[in-house]
Formats: structure tokens, sequence, C-alpha cells
């Protein structure tokens, strides 16, 4: 990587830790008000996340599920079990083949995970709103060619 590249990457690297600190703020505020664990909050949003960026409502296998929060299968399943009990999370089994288990959002877990994003807009809001139109257009286009580009990779 050449000079530039290093120096374009420091700078998304200070300006995305500094958005995920307010994201955190909102994500720890929440989850205490409402008696979330971090880890089970990690859920939510990797599970919302997945529904929002690639539109799959019907979950994830619980395979998946340890993969993404990179824990073992018997330590995702205590945390699914115990989201399921407060009705975070619904379970069900695959039509095709009934050994596959699937974890997705309850209505509960998509409108705590909508309390936590409304939250998350609170504390960016105040910084956002500083932005003029031509700033905000620049931004706009910028995190458009990197969500591209973040795609063409995936």
């Amino acid at each position: 990587m050449d000079t530039r590249g290093q120096k374009l990457l420091k700078k998304f690297d200070e300006v995305f830790l500094l958005t995920l600190n307010a994201s955190r703020k909102a994500f720890n505020e929440i989850s205490r008000d409402m008696g979330i664990t971090e880890p089970q909050l990690k859920v939510l949003i990797a599970l919302s996340t997945r529904e929002i960026i690639e539109g799959k409502t019907e979950g994830v296998t619980m395979r998946e599920l340890s993969d993404m929060q990179m824990l073992s299968h018997g330590a995702t399943t205590g945390l699914v079990d115990r989201m399921i009990n407060m009705d975070l999370l619904e379970r069900t089994r695959s039509e095709e083949d009934r050994r596959v288990v699937y974890v997705c959002l309850s209505e509960k877990g998509r409108e705590i995970f909508r309390q936590i994003t409304e939250r998350r807009t609170q504390y960016l809001a105040p910084i956002l709103d500083q932005l003029d139109t031509s700033q905000e257009q620049m931004i706009l286009e910028a995190l458009t060619i990197l969500e591209a580009r973040f795609k063409a990779e995936a």
C-alpha cells in the first residue's frame, strides 16, 4: 500500500472508531435499560445486520451464528436459549432437513434493535446536522463507493 493509501486507511480507521464509540454509547444505554448482556446485544446486531443488508429474514443456522459470534456451538446454544426465554429470538427447524435449526429475531428483538438505532441516531444527529448540503452529498458519494467495493469483495 502506498503512502496515499495508508493515509486514507488511517483516516478511515479514525472515523470508523469514532462512529463505533458513538454507537457503543447507545448500545450500552439500551442494553443497561433492558437488561441485555453484551453477547446478547452482539447477536441482535448480527441478526439485524443480516436482515437489513442481506435481506435474509429466515434467520441463520446455529453453526453460522456460532461462526459470526466466534463462540463454540455450546456457548451459542446457551446464549440463544436465554434469548429465546427473553422473547428476543425465535428458533425454527428446516423443512428440508429437520436436523438444521434456524435462529431469527422475534418481533421484540426487532423492536429492541429499532430502539438501539433510534438512540444511536440521537448521538450522531447533532454531528451530522452540522454538515452543509455539499458536505453531506460528498460523504454520501464516498460511502456509496466504499459500500460497492465492500460488496464486490464479499
